[in-house]
């Protein structure tokens, strides 16, 4: 008996003619052979091509972690707001209080002048190296997992590996600030908000929660909760969102200490991020290097690009291309931009890898790809090599900048910028390409439906 050939499914065809895992291959090439270019010229120079693309200009700096040492040495008293000025949502504030007590009281009310102290007290530096390992084992287990479970697990230790080591992953630990653990608190709900697991589910909102009330603006990420109709859960959402928020306060002098918070937040934006900086990947920032010192003008634009990043959201139908542009929206702020945010480029990156496995690539995608593993690797600088006079002046000219050493983050400004502009493009065509849809359809004449027969009313009935 001959048998019956049958035909292939649709995805199977498309999986092997855009070829498995293509876009995960390259990064992990890109990666390695940038990583190991980095290591060669670090040994060459003694370590100076390293510390140099994280901390400029003085590369032996004492201000090392100091972010998390400063947060925990302003959060030993509890006037936080007044007295210190801080920035930090209350629930930040207390986790930093928690981590406080266990330090000696004489490191903790050290003078500011003083305040490097913190790096060289036994306790205070144990507390960061078990802070850093648990968000490191977090990310590695988060990542891997998710990729583990998306029909990647071929590559998802190793490519899990390769963001413990990324360049926005240790710009981060070696501020020591606070994004890292927002960051992982958002993954959870960017990755587990869909689970089938009412239990999972549910602690994936209240991760996010926890992670607006120690950094305020992942609470944007809630926003995908009202593009999937999920009304309950974003109400649901929010209340945790404002038990988070706002119950710390109580400890911090209540209504009175949210204003005063408030009060800090808009000073530090004015004040503090005003003009040109080399780890911002702002709009604003792009304005002031382009000699665009008008304040006005770069917050008009600043505005424009936040209204239409938010717009396209709607328009964008691919999952990893809303968390893109949700993730824009957040660093774009002038104040929120500062290199170490990256982190949270590397949600999207694992959504963009998951949703084009197996696809047919085009070249939109490869620019894509290419944005996103620029942001992610430490990419090897010659400044050391070259020479001020040669490479300076190249940078200068060509770019208006004077910082060759900070490669990555100058250029991610641009890239990060073009990166909203091609899938502010996507979201145009996409909302075009639907309204003809809908044209056609409603100049369309209505095709009448047939009656069933009797034999389908029959086997009907059957059923």
């Amino acid at each position: 008996m001959k048998k019956k050939k049958t035909k292939a499914p649709e995805g199977a065809l498309k999986q092997r003619k855009g070829g498995d895992d293509t876009l995960m291959k390259a990064f992990l090439a890109f990666f390695a052979i940038n990583t190991v270019v980095c290591y060669i010229f670090a040994m060459i120079s003694r370590g100076d091509t390293w510390t140099m693309t994280l901390f400029y200009p003085d590369p032996n700096p004492k201000d090392h972690f100091m972010d998390f040492f400063n947060s925990m040495r302003d959060a030993g008293t509890r006037d936080v707001y007044v007295e210190r000025g801080v920035i930090y949502p209350p629930l930040a504030n207390l986790l930093f209080f928690i981590a406080s007590k266990v330090v000696s009281p004489e490191v903790i009310s050290t003078p500011f002048r003083y305040r490097h102290i913190m790096s060289v007290d036994q306790m205070s530096m144990m507390l960061y190296v078990f802070y850093a390992a648990a968000m490191l084992l977090c990310m590695y287990e988060l990542v891997r997992h998710y990729l583990a479970t998306r029909d990647q697990k071929r590559y998802a230790v190793i490519f899990a590996m390769c963001m413990l080591i990324c360049y926005p992953t240790m710009y981060c630990l070696e501020r020591g600030n606070i994004t890292m653990l927002s960051m992982i608190l958002s993954m959870v709900f960017l990755f587990c908000r869909n689970s089938k697991n009412n239990a999972v589910r549910e602690l994936s909102y209240v991760c996010l929660a926890l992670a607006a009330g120690i950094k305020i603006y992942p609470a944007l990420y809630g926003i995908l909760l009202l593009f999937e109709k999920k009304y309950k859960d974003a109400a649901r959402l929010v209340l945790y969102g404002v038990i988070c928020f706002f119950l710390p306060f109580a400890f911090y002098g209540g209504v009175s200490g949210a204003l005063q918070l408030v009060e800090n937040i808009r000073t530090f934006t004015a004040v503090i991020k005003s003009g040109f900086v080399i780890d911002s990947v702002s709009v604003e920032n792009l304005c002031y290097n382009f000699g665009l010192e008008n304040p006005m003008i770069g917050k008009g634009i600043f505005a424009l690009t936040e209204l239409l990043a938010v717009g396209s959201t709607f328009l964008l139908k691919k999952q990893w291309q809303k968390v893109t542009m949700l993730t824009y929206v957040i660093l774009n702020i002038q104040s929120t931009s500062s290199y170490y945010a990256m982190v949270f480029m590397i949600i999207p990156f694992v959504l963009f890898l998951v949703e084009n496995k197996g696809k047919k690539l085009v070249a939109v995608d490869w620019i894509y790809w290419f944005c996103f593993s620029f942001f992610i690797t430490q990419i090897p600088t010659l400044y050391h090599f070259v020479g001020t006079d040669v490479m300076f002046n190249f940078f200068y000219n060509v770019m208006g900048t004077m910082y060759s050493e900070k490669i990555n983050q100058f250029v991610s400004l641009y890239l990060f910028q073009m990166l909203f502009l091609l899938l502010l493009l996507e979201a145009f065509w996409a909302g075009v390409t639907t309204l003809r849809a809908k044209l056609k359809n409603k100049k369309a004449p209505a095709v009448p439906a047939e009656a069933p027969s009797g034999e389908e009313l029959h086997a009907e009935g059957a059923v």
